[in-house]
Formats: C-alpha cells, sequence, structure tokens
C-alpha cells in the first residue's frame, strides 16, 4: 500500500510533503519505502512515521500471516472392468549363440484383454509373472552353454515380473501385453528360456478413473 502525507499550514490550506517526509517503520512486521510504499515482511503491527524537521504523522497497520494452503487430495476412484480373455503370442528373436552363430527362438508374450464396463475412462495396470515349469532338453542346454545344469537350474528357479498398462475409454475393450524381454531376466536365460516348458499368470495391480 501508498500511503501520502499532507501537512496543515496556519491558514488552514493543505499541502502534499509525501516526498518532502522521512519514512520510518516500528517494526520488522513491514517496511516502507522513501515514496511511502509499505510492504509487509511478517504478520504482526507496526507504526509508520512520516517526519519532517520536528513534526511527525503515525499510521497503524496490521499485517495478516500468509494463510497456508490446504492440500487438495484427489484419491483414485476404482475402475469397473472385466478380464474378456487371455492367451500367448509366441515372437520370434534371433540371438547370437557363441559356438552356433545366429539363430532363431521364440519367446512368449503374454497378452491380457480388457473391457471398460465403467461410464469413465480410466487406466488398468497388470503384473506378468513368467516362471518355469519344467526343463526339457536339459543336456543340450548344458552342452550348448557350457554351463552345469545345476547353474542353469539355479538361474531359472525364480519368478520374473513385467508390467503393462492399458487406458480405455467407456465401453472400450483393448489388449495389454507383456514379452518376456520386458521383464528382469537376463540375456542368457532369455536364450535359455527358449529350451524350457512354462507358465504364465497375471494379476490386475490397479485398475482406477481418470480424474
Amino acid at each position: 500500500m501508498s500511503l501520502t502525507a499532507t501537512a496543515m499550514l496556519s491558514d488552514s490550506s493543505t499541502v502534499d510533503v509525501t516526498d518532502n517526509v522521512t519514512w520510518s517503520s516500528s517494526s520488522n512486521a513491514a517496511v516502507v519505502s522513501s515514496s511511502g510504499l509499505v510492504t509487509g515482511v511478517g504478520a504482526g503491527t507496526a507504526q509508520i512515521t512520516a517526519k519532517l524537521d520536528a513534526l511527525t504523522g503515525t499510521f497503524g497497520i496490521t499485517v495478516m500471516p500468509t494463510p497456508t494452503p490446504t492440500p487438495h487430495k484427489v484419491e483414485a476412484k476404482p475402475l469397473q472392468y472385466e478380464v474378456v480373455g487371455t492367451n500367448i503370442e509366441l515372437v520370434s528373436m534371433k540371438v547370437w549363440r557363441s559356438g552356433s552363430g545366429e539363430a532363431e527362438v521364440f519367446l512368449p508374450t503374454g497378452c491380457v484383454v480388457v473391457r471398460n464396463t465403467d461410464s469413465a475412462a480410466g487406466t488398468v495396470k497388470i503384473q506378468f509373472t513368467f516362471y518355469v515349469v519344467s526343463r526339457s532338453h536339459a543336456e543340450l542346454v548344458s552342452q550348448t552353454f557350457g554351463d552345469p545344469i545345476e547353474k542353469l537350474a539355479k538361474e531359472l528357479g525364480d519368478k520374473y515380473y513385467g508390467y503393462a498398462s492399458i487406458t480405455l475409454e467407456p465401453g472400450q475393450m483393448g489388449t495389454a501385453k507383456c514379452n518376456i524381454t520386458d521383464t528382469t531376466m537376463s540375456d542368457t536365460q532369455i536364450i535359455v528360456w527358449d529350451y524350457m516348458l512354462w507358465d504364465w499368470e497375471y494379476t490386475i495391480t490397479e485398475a482406477t478413473k481418470m480424474v
């Protein structure tokens, strides 16, 4: 805010002396410039004084604290959906095998078909899990990679997780896909995977409406 200083003369007339007075503030709640511009600094009160020779004039102000904004929490609303079906697509991939050159392997892609049955658009997030249920051609695998069967068994003993999400409009149907190469499996394990008997499963981890 800007203040002005007005002096009353002996004949009762007035004159603007804003540029002639010395301005000061009584506290750190506010500061005042040489032109009378007052700026609030912190919550509290202050007396703004204009001084001209032996004459002074004061104006009291109160600086209110800055209001603390209230956090606006947006809660995700669950999306209504249905899983229409699942299937596996085998994707051809060229790999380089030491001692045998380039070879073709077929790696699985898990597919989950989802329909949005809600009145709002939303996103469905899916976790895919790939795991070995039986190891066939174990001797061939061992000979090809020069690794003991025990080492391969240890490397492939865990489950491998991949993730995919799909955004659907009301009534829309779509397919979420995850290839085994999208998981944390190493390149060596991916090559060996072609020899294994495996299975897969999925879990819907989240289904929420778009806000």
